[in-house]
């Protein structure tokens, strides 16, 4: 084996642990999205997320709006950093194939 087919090999591992650790991070975070509803002239947030065919809603209170809203951002980042490992990890199992 040659020192690139290592390298290859070295990197593919490398993304497969940090794969493992971004979804260890995105499965303990919220998913949905924060809707807002106006009850009798007031506004109320709500986690909103699906469930099979179900639609669930989660009341926010406004103490915790910005971290629950901080807490979905961070799983889309981690959602798309996925994404993009698994691209990586498909190029170099094409590359280790050939």
């Amino acid at each position: 084996m040659s020192a690139v087919d290592e390298l290859i090999l070295e990197e593919a591992e490398r993304l497969k642990r940090i794969r493992a650790a971004k979804l260890r991070d995105f499965d303990m975070l919220p998913k949905g999205s924060i809707r807002k509803k106006r009850i009798n002239g007031r506004e109320y947030h709500y986690l909103q997320w699906r469930d099979g065919k179900h639609v669930r809603c989660k009341y926010i209170p406004a103490d915790e709006l910005e971290a629950v809203s901080n807490r979905i951002d961070r799983r889309n980042n981690l959602k798309n950093e996925i994404a993009a490992i698994n691209a990586d990890l498909s190029k170099l199992q094409r590359i280790i194939k050939t």
